[in-house]
């Protein structure tokens, strides 16, 4: 089963869980994975039509960076993980954004700095799993710096809530789409260097 910080299974976000409310294409965040001794995992969301093109032979790379930006004289660190899926004809971009200081990502980041694999699951905009892979964290060794590097920063002076959306607010003003910030990243951080396939879960 997979969670979120806030203790919520993906059933919530579905329109089998209630709430009925459509996630935004490209958009893409990290939970814990409750069966796997509380594995992170990163989830990705697109159209079920795009997602279900982009199971069989496709290249994975992931890209991180954390962007400082000042709020309120605070000092507010924000890491944006980038994933681009490519398939003989499709594409997809998703960005995921964490919050060191939240809740709901909490030890998120302890996670991506030490575990070897990364579980990558695709969801549609409702909700419902599309496919899951298993690749190799190759965040890992840029994940463990910037992670030393934050926990300095969260302990001298910490941000807030408020701070952080601000803060990612100013970078979406800035880079407005997720193939801005792509290119802002200009070195990969990490890509499967052989075709990786998703296991399809039927709708």
């Amino acid at each position: 089963m997979h969670r979120n910080h806030a203790g919520s299974d993906l059933a919530s976000y579905s329109g089998d869980g209630g709430r009925g409310l459509a996630l935004p294409p490209g958009h893409a965040w990290f939970a814990l994975d409750i069966d796997e001794d509380d594995h992170a995992l990163l989830l990705a969301c697109s159209k079920r039509e795009q997602l279900e093109s982009l199971l069989e032979h496709v290249n994975l790379n992931l890209r991180a960076r954390a962007i400082t930006v000042i709020i309120d004289n605070v000092a507010v660190p924000v890491v944006v993980v980038l994933l681009r899926i490519q398939g003989s004809q499709e594409s997809a971009l998703f960005s995921a954004w964490v919050n060191a200081l939240s809740h709901r990502t909490s030890g998120i980041l302890d996670k991506l700095a030490t575990q070897p694999h990364l579980p990558v699951v695709l969801v549609d905009e409702h909700g419902h799993t599309v496919g899951a892979s298993l690749v190799k964290n190759v965040l890992l060794p840029r994940i463990n710096s910037l992670r030393n590097w934050i926990e300095d920063v969260a302990r001298t002076n910490p941000w807030t809530n408020s701070h952080f959306a601000a803060a990612k607010t100013y970078i979406r003003s800035q880079h407005t789409a997720n193939e801005d910030l792509w290119e802002l990243f200009n070195e990969d951080s990490g890509g499967e260097k052989r075709q990786r396939e998703f296991t399809a879960v039927p709708a």
